[in-house]
């Protein structure tokens, strides 16, 4: 996919459906596997949010899994690896189930549930395990809209905690 803004890129994609449940007004999908994929930004302004992220369907997917992850935007890349997660939908939102990823910082995992209507409520938990010496971990709570998140979060470094919440 390209526009004048961005430009998407999938390779090695593995698709696992089931067809038969379209006739239940569900797209199923066991597992979809994506090797690689890059998101690259052409511009530094935030992306503008839609009025609606509902499909015309129920979504299932089972298994989802992403190799590496790269978004790049004129400032700035970030990768991320071994994405796993889960993901359930229908007109009302979705749930993102078991999501985990290697980033740069450590191991995230997380859920988070995401309104399909404009102003996109938002409700989640993430955790990150740093890999590096002394051990980092820190735990959120995502709530609000996802143009306005609250996250309210704790962490520890070693014998340090420390908690914080923002908007």
């Amino acid at each position: 996919y390209e526009d004048g803004k961005v430009r998407v890129e999938a390779r090695g994609v593995e698709l696992d459906w089931t067809p038969w449940m379209l006739l239940r007004e569900r797209i199923g999908i066991t597992r979809l596997a994506v090797a690689s994929l890059d998101w690259n930004s052409k511009t530094r302004e935030p992306p503008t949010l839609p009025q609606t992220l509902r499909l015309p369907l129920a979504l299932q997917l089972g298994q989802g899994s992403v190799g590496v992850l790269r978004y790049r935007n004129p400032d700035n890349t970030v990768q991320v690896s071994k994405l796993a997660f889960g993901l359930r939908g229908d007109g009302v939102g979705y749930h993102l189930d078991a999501a985990t990823a290697e980033t740069p910082w450590g191991r995230l995992s997380g859920t988070l549930q995401l309104g399909a209507q404009a102003p996109f409520a938002l409700r989640g938990q993430v955790a990150l395990q740093g890999r590096q010496p002394p051990p980092l971990a820190v735990r959120a709570t995502l709530a609000g809209t996802l143009a306005e998140i609250d996250v309210a979060a704790g962490a520890t470094l070693g014998q340090i905690e420390a908690s914080a919440s923002a908007v």
